[in-house]
Order: C-alpha cells, then structure tokens, then sequence
C-alpha cells in the first residue's frame, strides 16, 4: 500500500498565521470606530494630545467665561481629571493604551489606525496563548483547543471591538509570563518578560498583580531577576515621568479617591456576579475544570500554582471592587483569562482520558482528534457563540455610532457662545468638538448653577443639553430647568433651556 505523502512541516503555520488574520480582519471588520464614553474618549483624548504635545489644557469655560476654576467637578469631561496648575485639566488615564494608539494612527491615519489596536493585539494575544500553552506542556492540539476558546468568549471578543485597553493589556499579560517561563531555559528571555510586564502595566496599572505570578515563573537566580528589573525599567521611568508632567507628581494618578472603591463588604455579591457570568461567558466547564489543576500531576507543581495565581489574584482583587454591574465589566479579569484557559485543559487532560477508558469510548477519530475532548470542546465554542449572539455582541459599532452623530448634531445645530450640559456624551464633546461643556450629573449645589447660569448668560451664552439615550431619564430627574428638544440622532437628543428658568421662582 502506498502512504501518502506528509503535508510540509510549514503548513501548520501558515494555516494558523491565516486563521488569525481571518479573525483579526473579522474583528476589525465589527469593530467600532467612535469616541464613546469615559473609557473611549479618554484613551483617545489622551493619543491625540500626545500625537500634538497638547497633554494639559486649559479649560474652555475658565479661559472664556471665567468660571470659577474650584468648580472643577463641573467642568471636566469624562477622561479628566485636574490638570497640575489651577484652570488646566489633564488626562486621568494611564498612557500605555494611548501609546499603541497614537503609534498606529502614525502609520494608518487617524480614521482608522486607533480603532484597530484592539482587534490587531486581540489576535495577536490569540498567537501569544497558543506559545504559552505549548510553554505549559500543552500538545500543539490541546493549545490550538485553548486559542479557539480565548477567541470565541464573548467578553474578549466584545473588548476587541471596543477602543479600550484590555486586550492590549491582557496580550501583555501573557508575553510577560511566556518570557517569564522561556526563562527557565535562556536567562535574557527573563530581560523581555520585564519589558512585556512594564508595558502591561503603562497599559493597565493593576496588571503589577502579576508579580507573584511572575515570581513563580522565572528562574530564582541573580541574573534572571536583575535582567527582569532592567526590563522593567523604562516602562517605570516613563510612567513616573508622565505622571509629573501630566499630573504635578510622579507617583500621583489620575483618579483620585480610588482607594474608597475597595472595601471587603463588596466581596460577597461580587464573588456571586463574576462566578455567575464566567460560567453563562465559558460555560462553567472551563472554571469548574481550572478549581482542579491543582490536582493535575501531570503539570509540575510550580506551574500548577502559577496558574492558580494567576486567575486567583485577579478574581480576589476585582471581587473587592465597587463598579460590577455590567456583564461585560468581567473585563476586569482579561489578563488572567489565559491562565483560566490553560489551567482548565491541564487539569481536564486526565479526568477525560480515564473517562474514555471506563466508557470505552473510542480514543480517535479517522481526522486524529480524541473523541471526548473534540465534542466537549464544540459545545464550549457553541455555548460561546450563542451567549455572544444574546449578548449583541457585533453590534457595539452601531451602538457607539450615537456619539460622534450627536456630536455632529450638535456642532451644526448650536450658536458660537453655546454652553452644553451632558455627562456621557463629555467627553466625545472635548473630542469631535470646539463646544464649551458643564456636567450635569455633579449639579448637586442649586445656587451655584444659577450663579453659574447668570454669568454666562450675561455674556451672551445660552444653555443646552446633549444627552446619549441611557441618561434621559437620569438628566429629567435633576429637575434642572424647562427644557425643550430642538433635535435628535437615533435616540440621543438635543435640549435647549427655557431661558425664563432664571425668572421663575425656585427655578
């Protein structure tokens, strides 16, 4: 009988090298292209001032009306936070995001180059699983069966269609431990697992959780650590420089008060939430199946509790944290997904075989692939797909379209001296814009919005309000005014104050 010929040994990889082009295409294919809410308009405020050297500005109703620059919760867009001399505002978010951001916009335009960063490292962070996996003692199989899981969860993919950092943040993540354990076998990978953890960490501060992970995975000698240190290092040095120049200190940040956000009374009803959605976004398989791998002996020990590190110190930490009430705030815990996945299929490795062997379960199909694990891993990837699908997923473009419509709406429809009340649509106002802007949701103090509302309006100023369809209904319950809608985009509206507001008694 003849045998047929082997397939080239380069044809895996260039099938995987076009399957991640096909999902990196895919996902930009999706993605939105819109400076949205605080998150989105922050990072791309901040790319934008550092593309034109414009990080601290002045703030536009100090500089042309003379606010009273102490009201400074009044006068921020979403994204800012005080600036380090008095009537400046500087960006609150760190710069790593940012960076990739304003590096591809250099290279692809404007339009588009800030919006493809996510799409572009989430399947970049897709190959960077795949080594890792291998790293971990993975069959190329069982790592191409992880990749696919990372890559069809609901939560990564949605991020990778946000301009938001955690799939950059979570890419990061992995090329820090991946360096870290490739350590073990060449001391100055240990020099890239520090780079990779300091640019983590300018991307997304809290990912220095993954220093303990990192301790278990380098090699505990001088030279590793050192060369990890230096690595560390530029990231560090630049951080703090931003901080000084941007904020007025090197170790200060950008949002103040973040310590009041944690308390060890929210850890029972976030334990409760973020169980709840890994299970309805992996299926409870992959976290049921990661709670075992410390009982694979098959993994050195090590690396079974570098994995328990890994997920763990995320899940505690997040579990401690105030804001939790969206399905996808799971992104908390992006960086750590790779250890979930990996853990899961390291720990499910034996539990399967013994159940194909007390079953009888054929051990291959003709295709090669092992029966139990194929038809457990199709169903992970059909339940991943269809919470996708109720979760509306692939339609987050059309979602965010809103804002830079209103926005638009509202550079049109407005007098030079307008003055534009908003909260979420702020900061795409500081961005598409040359409007002046106050926050409505900080309005707490009556007099001094109607001190605030005679002094622009002696000036020539009349009020307005753009509001993204989800902050109607918290806008009318303020009870600031009568107002009449003069437009509208989808379901966002454009408000005018009745400028009787100020005749009116208690008005």
């Amino acid at each position: 009988m003849r045998t047929l010929p082997q397939p080239p040994r380069w044809l895996p990889a260039a099938l995987g090298l076009a399957a991640l082009a096909a999902y990196a295409a895919f996902l930009a294919r999706h993605a939105s292209h819109a400076v949205g809410g605080a998150d989105s308009s922050g990072y791309l405020n901040l790319a934008t001032g550092l593309a034109r050297g414009e990080l601290v500005k002045p703030i536009r109703l100090v500089a042309e009306f003379g606010v009273d620059p102490s009201l400074t919760q009044l006068l921020l867009p979403l994204g800012f936070a005080p600036g380090p001399a008095p009537a400046t505002m500087a960006p609150s978010y760190p710069p790593g995001f940012p960076v990739h951001m304003a590096l591809l916009a250099s290279l692809v335009g404007w339009e588009a180059g800030p919006f493809l960063v996510s799409p572009l490292l989430a399947a970049a962070g897709l190959a960077a699983f795949y080594f890792l996996g291998r790293e971990l003692g993975l069959t190329r199989g069982e790592a191409v069966a992880g990749t696919l899981i990372l890559g069809f969860q609901p939560v990564y993919v949605f991020m990778a269609l946000n301009p938001m950092s955690d799939t950059t943040a979570t890419l990061w993540a992995t090329l820090a431990v991946l360096g870290a354990l490739r350590a073990r076998r060449g001391v100055p990978w240990a020099f890239a697992a520090g780079l990779a953890f300091g640019i983590g960490c300018l991307v997304r501060p809290n990912n220095a959780l993954l220093l303990a992970t990192l301790a278990l995975a380098l090699p505990l000698r001088p030279g590793a650590l050192a060369r990890f240190a230096l690595g560390v290092t530029p990231s560090l040095g630049f951080f703090l420089a931003f901080n000084h120049a941007v904020l007025g200190g090197a170790l200060r940040t950008g949002y103040p008060g973040l310590e009041r956000e944690f308390a060890l009374g929210y850890f029972p009803r976030r334990f409760a939430y973020y169980t709840h959605w890994l299970g309805r976004t992996f299926t409870p398989l992959v976290p049921l199946a990661w709670l075992g791998v410390m009982a694979s002996r098959e993994t050195r020990w090590r690396d079974r509790l570098l994995l328990v590190v890994w997920f763990g110190s995320f899940f505690v930490f997040f579990c401690l944290y105030g804001p939790y009430e969206i399905w996808w705030f799971l992104r908390f815990m992006m960086p750590a997904f790779p250890a979930l996945v990996a853990g899961a299929i390291l720990a499910a490795r034996p539990l399967l075989r013994a159940v194909e062997v007390r079953l009888h379960v054929p051990s291959r199909l003709p295709a090669g692939l092992n029966v139990l694990p194929a038809a457990l891993l199709l169903f992970v990837l059909g339940s991943e797909a269809g919470e996708a699908k109720r979760r509306d997923v692939l339609g987050i473009a059309a979602a965010e379209a809103v804002y830079p419509r209103a926005c638009r709406l509202a550079s049109e429809r407005l007098p030079p001296r307008a003055i534009v009340l908003s909260c979420l649509m702020s900061g795409a106002l500081e961005h598409y814009t040359d409007l002046r802007y106050l926050r409505y949701d900080t309005m707490d103090d009556r007099p001094t919005v109607r001190r605030l509302l005679r002094l622009t309006m002696r000036q020539g100023a009349s009020w307005y309000a753009l509001l993204h369809p989800a902050e109607i209904e918290a806008f009318q319950s303020r009870d600031l005014g009568r107002w009449k809608q003069i437009g509208q985009v989808d379901e966002a509206v454009l408000l005018e104050l009745d400028p009787d507001t100020l005749r009116r008694p208690g008005g």
